[in-house]
């Protein structure tokens, strides 16, 4: 017969997050009993790890996949979960497509998400940033209900206060425990699982010289191909992109400035004891931005 498809749909109109975890668990549609999971030994044969295929396949290819698994020359023999294009378990009403693309898109954050049911690791809910790093919002201690732990394969790792907009805090070792941000009804405080912590909150700050009350405005985040973040917030007519990330014995901090204005804008810093803090081309604070066609660069290098 005639191999069933999908309706043409925009591939990045996915489903949620939870959704795809139950169904690749063993309340779903089981499939860690063939398949490992981002580094979680399967419950069975050890089949191809399921996290790998959000970043080798496209989404309509892996659709067509999971629709028929048999009518491509790949050897497998997983069971046809929609067969005729329709789901065996229509749980809420969902159609098979929406199903495939929420396990794509729980897929594609394994490694920010709860394993899903029938996996027993009591240190699930540690996050470990191996290949790359891991941009993870919770509350945290030090750095508030707007946090945003950023961690590093390199062993130390950085929040950011988005309320405050400013880093807050620095630390080595182990990143987070997510278990309270992924199991608590209301969202416990996580502390860093590292030690050797510092406080940045005066590590350094842009402010316009003439009216240093203007607070900055957060405007989100970018990550680059290599999942490092840029964290993005105005100042005034300014926009300012501030990036950190490892770099000899601690951070290396850039801040680039854009726009215009007829104020001065300089950088204060009253590092705490135990922070050292260089600025390329100066050490001493506050030092003043001189702009060249509307941008400027700084660069700070952090060491504890």
């Amino acid at each position: 017969g005639e191999k069933p498809t999908l309706a043409k749909t925009n591939p990045n109109q996915v489903g949620r997050n939870e959704a795809g975890r139950e169904m690749v668990g063993t309340r779903g549609f089981s499939c860690i009993s063939c398949h490992d999971l981002h580094g979680h030994a399967s419950l069975g044969i050890g089949a191809y790890d399921l996290a790998a295929m959000p970043r080798r396949l496209r989404p309509e290819w892996m659709r067509d996949f999971l629709l028929d698994p048999a009518a491509f020359p790949t050897g497998a023999r997983m069971p046809a979960f929609w067969p005729a294009g329709k789901p065996l378990d229509a749980k809420r009403g969902e159609s098979a497509e929406r199903q495939i693309d929420s396990i794509r898109v729980y897929l594609s954050e394994a490694d920010q998400s709860l394993p899903p049911e029938g996996f027993h690791d009591p240190a699930a809910s540690e996050l470990k940033p191996i290949d790359r790093p891991i941009v993870f919002r919770t509350f945290m201690e030090n750095a508030g209900t707007h946090a945003v732990a950023v961690g590093f394969p390199q062993g130390v790792h950085a929040a950011f206060d988005a309320l405050h907009v400013r880093w807050s805090i620095a630390w080595r070792g182990r990143f987070l425990d997510a278990d309270g941000t992924w199991h608590e009804r209301v969202a416990k405080i996580e502390k860093p699982l590292g030690d050797q912590l510092v406080r940045l909150e005066k590590a350094g700050a842009l402010v316009l010289a003439d009216s240093p009350e203007t607070a900055p405005r957060f405007c989100g985040y970018r990550l680059d191909a290599a999942g490092v973040p840029t964290f993005l917030y105005d100042l005034g007519a300014l926009r300012v992109e501030d990036r950190l990330e490892p770099a000899g014995s601690g951070l290396r901090r850039t801040l680039r400035v854009y726009g215009q204005t007829t104020e001065a804008v300089d950088f204060r810093a009253e590092p705490p004891a135990g922070l050292r803090v260089q600025i390329t081309g100066s050490s001493t604070f506050p030092l003043r931005l001189h702009f060249h066609e509307g941008i400027a660069e700084l660069v700070e290098e952090l060491s504890w």
